[in-house]
């Protein structure tokens, strides 16, 4: 097992549409961090991160502020016999297995860049 990094690049166009991104190779491991190089894409950007193929929910942000940021995604987990979950105390890393990781930028501003570093174990 070892630490891992993939960093997506994001660009909007000139209308400022909505951008998708994904990382270039799938990975297999467990999330560990998201790093959001702010660069100089419009403040306020909502962000989902999934996995491409499964849709795992990696992180899901609204009006992120015009600055750098890190993130940790974690998810509650379930009891076996009810599926409730545990508690507000007990988180997992996010698995993803063989597939890219998904990325969704809406108002990311008009021609404007940034990137995500995301972190995983192997």
């Amino acid at each position: 097992m070892g630490l891992e990094r993939i960093t997506v690049d994001i660009a909007s166009n000139a209308a400022g549409d909505t951008v998708t991104a994904y990382t270039r190779i799938p990975i297999t491991g467990k999330i560990l961090a998201v790093f959001y190089d702010f660069g100089d894409l419009a403040a306020n950007l909502d962000l989902a991160i999934t996995g491409e193929t499964t849709g795992i929910p990696i992180l899901a942000y609204t009006n992120i502020p015009a600055a750098d940021k890190w993130f940790y995604p974690r998810a509650l987990p379930n009891l076996n016999t009810a599926g409730a979950t545990v508690g507000v105390d007990a988180f997992v890393e996010i698995p993803v297995v063989d597939e890219r990781i998904k990325i969704v930028a809406a108002q990311p501003g008009t021609s404007k860049a940034g990137a995500f570093t995301i972190f995983y174990e192997r």
